[in-house]
């Protein structure tokens, strides 16, 4: 079953990027599809988030089942060979392990936790969660995840950029500053940094899926106290 027509998972994917790159340099990116096969990109090896947000741009279409598990733990195997201290694997899913038509697979749903999970957890890496659309279970989720808190669902695709971002706040010190509605004959925006923040990036994300090209959007910083800015243009993902 198609349950993300619109191929909103990419751009998901690419702004939990942006989110890793607050607080890593140097990211090395695996990127693992599943649905009654699994199958991986750059052979099977690591890549450059640069490399990774070009994949990202297309995914495969997936029309076929869950097989959940086989993916997990191929993604195990390839963070393991990452020379970051820090590692971590994101799935995201819009259901559950299904191996057969119309059957959830019970031994996936039971093995994962206490096979895969287990193993991230003694091995470090932490593992977030992100599902979507009404053929998730939230409880299994959770227990995907390394810790709770790392779990999030989204009701449908549309939220599914909402929860992508979201789903880093408590792990990464990722702050949401503000979210408002704007009119159409408002050209300008404020908004205030929270004190003690001494690297930051801001990430706008507006919900109509309209395409801009560089220079249609400009964020300023400007520092407490001071008269210079700093100026920021460069759209780096935009829906289509």
């Amino acid at each position: 079953m198609q349950s993300d027509p619109n191929g909103l998972q990419g751009v998901a994917a690419s702004l939990m990027l942006d989110a890793l790159e607050l607080v890593a340099t140097d990211l090395e990116v695996g990127l693992i599809y599943f649905e009654t096969g699994v199958s991986t990109e750059n052979g099977g090896t690591l890549m450059s988030k640069e490399a990774a947000r070009e994949k990202l741009k297309k995914l495969p279409p997936a029309n076929g089942l869950t097989n959940m598990e086989p993916a997990l733990e191929q993604a195990l195997t390839l963070v393991s060979q990452a020379q970051s201290v820090q590692k971590k694997i994101v799935l995201i899913t819009g259901g559950i392990p299904q191996t057969q038509q119309n059957r959830a697979d019970s031994q996936q749903i039971t093995s994962i936790p206490q096979g895969f999970t287990q193993k991230a957890k003694a091995a470090g890496i932490k593992v977030f969660v992100l599902g979507f659309s009404g053929n998730t279970d939230e409880a299994f989720l959770r227990q995907v995840a390394t810790e709770e808190k790392y779990a999030l669902t989204a009701a449908n695709t549309m939220e599914l950029l909402k929860s992508a971002k979201k789903l880093f706040f408590n792990s990464d010190n990722l702050i949401e500053i503000k979210s408002a509605e704007i009119l159409s004959n408002q050209d300008t925006f404020e908004f205030e940094m929270p004190d003690g923040l001494d690297r930051a990036r801001v990430t706008v994300l507006f919900e109509n899926q309209q395409r801009y090209v560089d220079g249609d959007i400009e964020v300023s910083i400007q520092r407490q106290n001071a008269t210079d800015c700093e100026f920021y243009s460069r759209i780096t993902e935009s829906l289509k």
